[in-house]
């Protein structure tokens, strides 16, 4: 699998692994036949400003998609975060079966900013 180049990344990265539910917004710009789609996708990894997870479609760089997902908190505490992102790049993993996405946050609500960057740093850590 390609990864993309590290010195590029904004912000540092941690391993995530949970499901993660994704709505395209603007269905004519992708390669979806089923307007208003949701393509249920496998996170890869996250950081305070972005994420990037393998979803059996390909989507072009710079669509807006909408995504959430369920973080835990050391307590155990479930907390559904929703963010708006737009598509950095995407790309094709061999044999293609899957593509590699990576997204950026463009509007995150701050509650849950705080939460992702509390789960970066603590997982840093470990």
């Amino acid at each position: 699998m390609e990864n993309p180049p590290e010195d590029k990344r904004l912000s540092p990265r941690v391993p995530l692994d949970v499901d993660l539910y994704m709505k395209v917004n603007k269905p004519p710009e992708v390669r979806i036949k089923v307007h208003d789609a949701v393509k249920v996708g496998h996170s890869v990894d996250i950081s305070d400003n972005g994420i990037s997870f393998l979803l059996d479609t390909e989507i072009p760089k710079l669509t807006e998609v909408e995504i959430h997902f369920h973080m835990f908190s050391e307590s155990g505490e479930q907390r559904r975060i929703e963010i708006l992102g737009e598509v950095r790049y995407c790309f094709p993993r061999r044999p293609i079966t899957s593509y590699r996405i990576g997204v950026v946050f463009i509007k995150i609500d701050p509650d849950d900013k705080v939460a992702i960057i509390e789960y970066v740093k603590t997982s840093h850590q470990k």
